[in-house]
């Protein structure tokens, strides 16, 4: 026989989980697509663009890291650009 658990036990059991898992040590460099935006000045669809598009030449590095957004921890793709494209971009002030 299935025992039935309440709504508010099981929301009780995720958010104890959740207090005690972690999200990822993001390196130094690495920025998500919205933090890129505006350090680039332009939307979200631009900066994909010209963030695939170094990735395709090599000149960024793509890894998948897990973060905490509002109150889920979820994998999201982190951006880090070569020192020649934040060159190219005139983003030297910017650490690697």
């Amino acid at each position: 026989m299935k025992r039935k658990t309440s709504n508010s036990s099981l929301g009780a059991a995720v958010n104890a989980f959740l207090a005690t898992y972690e999200s990822d040590k993001v390196p130094a460099g690495f920025r998500t697509i919205t933090q890129w935006s505006p350090i680039l000045r332009v939307n979200t669809r631009q900066t994909c663009n010209i963030l695939h598009r170094f990735l395709k030449v090599g000149h960024a590095e793509k890894a998948n890291y897990r973060i905490k957004q509002r109150t889920m921890i979820r994998p999201v793709d982190h951006y880090r650009l070569s020192p020649p494209a934040l060159k190219a971009l005139g983003l030297t002030h910017l650490k690697r």
